[in-house]
């Protein structure tokens, strides 16, 4: 009797072998968990990067037209922000918004319906910084910007939207 309980006692427990094997793939998930974090982290810093530098060449190529719309009335440099944010698809330029000041007049693209002071200050607030980021609400932008004279354009983007496609590829990367 003795021995049959020996048995299935040994038979519940797992061999050296199998504990072995487990606490190596621990390990292995750990590493990579941590490798995984980094990896998170630099992408995520390198996007925002990008981002910016893709909105302030936005910006760039923006004022030109903005300085040569502007002798036209607000009307039509208005018409031409509202065309040009609208013309942005979300699935590539998610949250995408752009200002404008002509001296004391302030422009916002009505397109996506983002316009409201609030984005104009976190735009002025994220374009002052070396980052380019503000936050907004329950979310943070990233702003590129071209100023000339008494002509400033804004142009910024949600970073929630960015961060999602970022997790995407690091689930698909996983």
């Amino acid at each position: 009797m003795k021995t049959h309980d020996r048995r299935e006692e040994t038979d519940r427990r797992p061999t050296l072998v199998g504990r072995l094997l487990l606490w190596l793939n621990l390990a292995l998930a750990a590493v990579l968990g941590v490798f995984m974090l980094l990896d998170y982290r630099l992408a995520w810093g390198a996007l925002v990067e990008e981002k910016r530098n893709s909105l302030q060449d936005e910006a760039k190529i923006l004022l030109p037209s903005v300085r040569r719309l502007r002798h036209e009335g607000t009307q039509t440099v208005q018409t031409y922000l509202d065309l040009t944010c609208g013309a942005m698809r979300d699935a590539t330029s998610p949250g995408h918004h752009i200002a404008a000041l002509l001296g004391d007049a302030v422009l916002q693209a009505h397109a996506h319906g983002r316009a409201s002071p609030e984005m104009l200050a976190a735009m002025e607030q994220a374009a002052s910084t070396d980052r380019g980021t503000a936050p907004l609400g329950d979310d943070t932008i990233v702003v590129g910007s071209a100023r000339a004279g008494d002509t400033v354009v804004y142009v910024s983007e949600y970073m929630s939207n960015m961060r999602r496609l970022l997790r995407r590829a690091m689930a698909r990367r996983l």
